[in-house]
Parts: C-alpha cells; sequence; structure tokens
C-alpha cells in the first residue's frame, strides 16, 4: 500500500487477482537492492511456495520461475528438481544458453549435497541434459567429458540398461 500510495507500483489488472507493476525498472531494482539479503530470500522462498500451491496442477509452465525463486530463496532441494526441468524444457526448446545454466546451477549445488541415490539420479539427469545439449550445439569435446561422467555415474549407480544404453 505504501509503493502505491508512493507512486512506485500502480495496480495493472485487478482480476482474477490484483497484479502490481512498477512504474520503472530502476524503481524495482532500487528497492530490491535495499532489502536486506535475508529478506529478499524470504520472500523470494515465499513466492516460489505460492507459485507451487496456485498452479499445482499444472507446474510445468512455471518450472523456471520456480528454480528462479527457489534459487534465490536459498533453498537447495526445492530448487534442484525444478533447475532440472527447467533445464530439460529449455533444452528441448533449443534454448541452449538458458538449458546450460540451469543444468550446471543444479550440478553446483548438487556438489555441496551429500551423496544419495536421489542425489546421483538427479546428477545423472544434469550431466545427460548437458551431455546431449553439447551434442546439438557441435561442441563435442564438452558433450564427451559430460557423456562420460553420465556414463560412469549410471554404471556405479547400476542404473536400469535402458538409461545406460542411451548413453553410448
Amino acid at each position: 500500500q505504501e509503493l502505491t500510495a508512493r507512486s512506485f507500483i500502480y495496480l495493472e489488472r485487478a482480476l482474477p487477482e490484483p497484479e502490481y507493476s512498477f512504474h520503472h525498472v530502476l524503481v524495482r531494482d532500487a528497492i530490491y537492492q535495499a532489502l536486506p539479503h535475508e529478506q529478499r530470500a524470504r520472500l523470494h522462498h515465499q513466492a516460489a511456495d505460492a507459485l507451487a500451491v496456485r498452479y499445482a496442477a499444472d507446474l510445468l509452465p512455471h518450472v523456471e520461475t520456480l528454480a528462479y525463486h527457489y534459487w534465490a530463496g536459498n533453498d537447495q532441494r526445492q530448487a534442484l528438481p525444478y533447475l532440472l526441468q527447467a533445464g530439460e524444457k529449455a533444452r528441448r526448446s533449443y534454448a541452449n544458453a538458458a538449458a546450460a545454466d540451469y543444468f550446471q546451477r543444479a550440478l553446483s549445488l548438487l556438489a555441496t549435497q551429500p551423496i544419495s541415490s536421489a542425489t546421483q539420479g538427479q546428477r545423472l539427469a544434469a550431466l545427460t541434459g548437458l551431455g546431449q545439449l553439447f551434442t546439438v550445439t557441435s561442441e563435442f569435446a564438452q558433450a564427451e567429458g559430460y557423456l562420460r561422467q553420465a556414463i560412469l555415474l549410471s554404471e556405479a549407480m547400476n542404473a536400469p540398461m535402458t538409461i545406460r544404453a542411451r548413453l553410448h
């Protein structure tokens, strides 16, 4: 209400739910930067939780936003599946730079997690996604490196033969 009263934001649409926008991107950025880091992280996490509840019936159109808000909200456990889904979605849409970014961020988060069957499966998905991505972009040396890591991991996990065969 204070931001509206001070003309920093305006009501863009009222239905089906009120939606506000900033009058200028620089105002938005200045307000965002003025928030303490912990408060920003908490707000991102709340936004992600609200989106997950609101769109629970069909999350696929929102995986990028969920990945962003959980990442910015410092919730690695929640961010990982959305980063992987967003990476795969971007890869399939040939949004190669975005796909690489999502998969790389997933790998960086996984490097800080204890090893479990779940994290190994997520690591395998990220490595496979990057290998497939770099194959399509003709960056064969990078593709080979990621796919070799995926093959070794799939063997160590004793992954089903159908998964292992797709990596060769």
